[in-house]
């Protein structure tokens, strides 16, 4: 996709988008405004495919009521300055993340199920000076087994930043809930309210100088394997 477009299914029907030799839908130039509505997204069977939904341009992409499954990569992946907004859709059994955020990608998820992706939930992620935000609202993230995060804030570079905010969700089945980690350098910061976090081995893993997981005390987290790390309690504002 290279300039303004909106690719939407009319009301009682669903159009289909298949990955084929790469991602499924690919944008890569900057200031554009994308919509994608009533969408399926899977691979073509044997045909290379990767993600659902790759964005490397610093465009504004919003999906909504769409499947992403199947794909061997993850479901959506925006890199750089780029601005995501899912709400009502459905992205499941993908081999990577449900959603990757990576170096200045800013993100707003709500009512939205992520289930069974092989990575996990969501991750932001920064290995450069910018900053990676998610806010997850209203939404499912449910795990298999292995190694799957249900959020995780991760940074490997000084001045790289990471945020992610939950808030009404339900994580559950994953290796770890709430996730986050500096590798040696950078600053990152999960904060959960509202939700239930039950069934993970790990609620919550902190690890790393210059990261920190914010509860603010309304939380149900429950019958969860252990812990590591510290889980910070916020005052409510």
């Amino acid at each position: 996709i290279g300039k303004y477009a909106s690719i939407l299914a009319v009301h009682g029907d669903v159009g289909s988008v298949v990955a084929l030799g790469g991602p499924a839908l690919s944008i890569t130039a900057s200031g554009l405004t994308i919509s994608l509505r009533n969408l399926v997204m899977v691979p073509f069977p044997a045909s290379g495919g990767t993600d659902g939904v790759n964005m490397t341009g610093a465009s504004a992409l919003t999906i909504e009521n769409s499947l992403i499954a199947n794909l061997p990569d993850s479901g959506v992946f925006v890199t750089g300055a780029g601005s995501l907004k899912i709400t009502h859709t459905i992205i499941r059994n993908n081999g990577g993340y449900a959603v990757r955020l990576t170096n200045g990608a800013a993100a707003e998820i709500s009512g939205t199920q992520m289930l069974a992706n092989g990575s996990g939930g969501v991750l932001a992620y920064s290995n450069t000076a910018t900053t990676t935000t998610a806010s997850v609202s209203d939404s499912v993230i449910s795990g298999t087994t292995g190694n799957q995060a249900g959020v995780f804030a991760w940074t490997t570079l000084a001045g790289a930043v990471a945020r992610v905010f939950v808030t009404r969700c339900t994580i559950e089945g994953t290796n770890v809930a709430l996730y986050s980690e500096t590798t040696g350098v950078g600053s990152n910061s999960v904060a959960v309210s509202n939700s239930m976090i039950t069934n993970n081995y790990y609620a919550w893993l902190q690890s790393g100088a210059g990261s920190v997981i914010r509860t603010l005390g309304n939380n149900h987290i429950t019958d969860n394997t252990t812990s590591q790390g510290v889980l910070t309690a916020t005052a409510l504002q």
